[in-house]
């Protein structure tokens, strides 16, 4: 049966801690689960309005689940949310001082990850020495709230206390930036690898990729504006994916349904997926979709 918290303590995955910081063994599997307005926080004074929030050494799977990030928090009194913060969303990955060399993974398929009010859809912080955290979506829609659907931060504090590695993988992913400026729909301005295929990307006002977002395409891409620069086999730039209203779709969370006379339709790249976010089986027609979601006849 499904698991429905709205406001409940998240879930905090990383190395065993005390308790009074309620993390959980490294290893943690979400599925069927729908969270709502998050309420994750680490340390005393930081509340991040997360729902799920893996750390360095945690090894996270959420399948067919819902999660939403809470309103902003503050941290040390500054606050947290809104499209400026990576510490703040439905999943944030987080890497701290001391754990250099020490990755933090999560895997991510057929969910919706919403940022709603102040936050992102999903989050990556590093801080000074730390191993950035590691993140593949798969057949999975990101919506980013007043946030960014992604946003990737990595923060130098000092000689030798710089960030490195990380990695983001999307594919069949559908992100929803968010309505307007100043925010981005992905944010990833440190060296760190995007690989993005068979995936779709529409803009409500602001642009879908920040300056310095340089993405990795495997093909198959379709975004609704010229921003994130793709030349992958198969990939449109300025095209709009035709997409219908977010809503119940099936499955568990919100989606978008290609229209039928989407450019998304029959249209992937190589795409070995063999269901969408719903659980529909993929192809419905000559070919795979393009982004998480697979046009049936019926739709």
């Amino acid at each position: 049966a499904d698991t429905v918290y709205d406001r409940a303590p998240a879930v905090l995955a990383g190395p065993p801690a005390p308790a009074a910081n309620s993390f959980m063994p490294h290893d943690v599997d979400i599925t069927h689960t729908t969270m709502t307005n998050g309420t994750a926080n680490i340390f005393s004074s930081c509340v991040h309005g997360v729902a799920v929030e893996y750390l360095a050494g945690a090894d996270v799977t959420i399948t067919d689940s819902a999660l939403g990030g809470g309103a902003a928090g503050t941290c040390g009194g500054v606050p947290t949310g809104g499209s400026g913060s990576s510490s703040a969303g439905a999943v944030v990955g987080l890497a701290g001082f001391g754990s250099s060399g020490v990755v933090g993974r999560a895997t991510i398929r057929r969910s919706t990850l919403d940022g709603a009010d102040q936050s992102n859809a999903l989050g990556v912080l590093a801080l000074g020495d730390a191993t950035i955290p590691e993140v593949d979506v798969v057949d999975s829609t990101l919506l980013a709230g007043d946030g960014s659907a992604l946003r990737v931060s990595a923060l130098t504090l000092g000689p030798g206390q710089s960030p490195t590695g990380g990695r983001v993988g999307f594919e069949h992913v559908t992100l929803v930036g968010p309505p307007v400026g100043p925010g981005f729909g992905i944010v990833v301005p440190q060296a760190v690898p995007v690989h993005i295929a068979n995936s779709v990307g529409v803009s409500g006002g602001a642009f879908l990729c920040g300056p310095g977002a340089a993405l990795t395409s495997g093909g198959g891409n379709t975004f609704s504006d010229l921003s994130c620069a793709l030349t992958g086999p198969g990939d449109q730039t300025g095209v709009d994916p035709l997409l219908g209203p977010l809503g119940d779709h099936g499955g568990t969370g919100r989606s978008r349904v290609p229209s039928a006379s989407s450019p998304l339709v029959d249209t992937a790249v190589g795409s070995t997926s063999t269901t969408d976010q719903r659980g529909v089986t993929r192809p419905q027609g000559s070919g795979n979709d393009r982004g998480a979601v697979e046009r049936r006849p019926a739709d």
